[in-house]
C-alpha cells in the first residue's frame, strides 16, 4: 500500500494514502479470524480520490488472494468528503 499514491496519481497531483490503524486478534499466540485495516485517503480532486480507492482495493484483494485468505476482504468506505482546494488568497506567498 505504501506506493499506491505514487502509482495511482500523476507526479504533479498531490495525494496521500495513510494507514491509520491495523487491528487483529487478542493474543500473540493465536491466529486471528479477522483483521481490520483503516486507511485515510486525501487528494485535491475527486478523480484522484477515486483512483486511489480503486488502487488500494486492488492491492488489498491481491494480497488476500496471494496469502490464501479463505474469503475475499470486505471493503467499506465509512466516510467520504469532497476534495477541497486551498483558498488562493490564503496560500499566496
Amino acid at each position: 500500500l505504501q506506493s499506491v499514491a505514487a502509482h495511482a496519481t500523476a507526479p504533479a497531483e498531490q495525494a496521500v494514502l495513510t494507514v491509520g490503524s491495523v487491528r487483529a486478534g487478542e493474543r500473540g499466540n493465536i491466529t486471528p479470524d479477522t483483521a481490520e485495516l483503516s486507511l485515510t485517503v486525501r487528494a485535491f480532486t475527486d478523480s484522484a480520490l477515486d483512483r486511489l480507492l480503486a488502487a488500494a482495493t486492488r492491492v488489498v484483494r491481491a494480497q488476500a488472494a496471494a496469502s490464501g485468505a479463505p474469503r475475499d476482504p470486505e471493503l467499506t468506505v465509512t466516510a467520504r468528503s469532497p476534495a477541497l482546494l486551498p483558498d488562493p488568497a490564503l496560500t499566496a506567498a
